[in-house]
């Protein structure tokens, strides 16, 4: 009897211990106690800056049989999700608000936000209050973020790591575009992408209408507005109807470009038969005002 009861124990430690195919945590390291208690305690991993990460099987079990613990598992890898300990709706609303304003043309689409504090907050009673955000916070989708916080009745502001996943509207490259080429329906299509693909202002769409390239472009990019310069729809020579109002006065004449211009842009334009010279604001092809 007691061999057998010796030879049952054994064979009940040799028995693995079965890993989910994923866990969530609300701080940053990771240990075998957390996975399981009964195991010998050592340190997995830590989510670092990131919000999630994925461990291989094969890599896992071999940690676990090194510390004398043999586990197993039915999928290829384990996926660890962090997530925040406490209430941080009003912050996610506030940063929510921002980015929508900001890229209202661009048809946003918020998918989440995940927060993550830079190092551990220590206190029994904690709040978020408000979130300190600033324009150049809304111009990457991960950033990081000041948070202004109560910590068993004391305000605090500490730094935290905020991620955005979105999606929103932007205009491709269907073809190579030649620098100084101007972007057309069929050069440019437009496409929704996610967020964390832009690393740089985007032009609306009246912007990719009245637009060149600055520099060649290749085939299947982002259209950013620093790859962009205006398109020029009055060249140097070209005659244009100009007017000149200055309150129930109209005055229109037919001036002629002395140079180059795009829309919005102000050019020196010339009276043919007295030679004068004045400047004149471009407001469409062939048209401008005297300013």
């Amino acid at each position: 009897m007691r061999i057998f009861s010796i030879v049952l124990l054994f064979y009940c430690l040799l028995i693995a211990e079965e890993l989910k195919p994923e866990y969530s945590f609300s701080k940053d390291k990771i240990t075998s106690k957390d996975l399981f208690p009964q195991a010998p305690y050592f340190n997995i991993a830590s989510f670092g800056e990131k919000f999630e990460f994925e461990v291989p099987l094969k890599k896992l079990e071999e940690l676990f049989v090194r510390n004398g613990f043999p586990i197993e598992g039915r999928s290829q890898s384990v996926k660890f999700i962090y997530t925040l300990p406490w209430n941080a709706e009003k912050i996610k609303q506030e940063i929510a608000k921002a980015f929508k304003e900001k890229y209202s043309a661009f048809g946003f689409e918020l998918k989440g936000i995940a927060l993550k504090p830079l190092g551990e907050i220590k206190g029994k009673k904690i709040a978020l209050l408000q979130a300190q955000i600033e324009e150049k916070m809304l111009r990457k989708n991960r950033f990081l973020l000041s948070v202004e916080m109560e910590v068993d009745s004391k305000r605090v502001v500490y730094p935290f790591l905020c991620e955005v996943n979105a999606t929103l509207e932007v205009y491709r490259s269907t073809q190579e575009i030649r620098s100084g080429e101007d972007l057309t329906p069929q050069n440019t299509l437009k496409q929704r992408i996610s967020f964390e693909e832009i690393s740089s202002a985007l032009p609306s769409f009246e912007e990719i209408q009245n637009s060149s390239a600055r520099s060649y472009i290749g085939r299947n990019q982002i259209l950013f507005t620093s790859k962009l310069k205006p398109k020029i729809i009055v060249k140097k020579g070209d005659f244009l109807d100009v007017v000149y109002q200055e309150g129930n006065l109209v005055l229109e004449a037919r001036l002629q470009a002395l140079e180059n211009g795009s829309l919005g842009q102000e050019i020196w334009v010339k009276n043919p038969q007295s030679k004068k010279q004045v400047k004149a604001k471009i407001i469409s092809e062939g048209k401008a005002v005297l300013k």
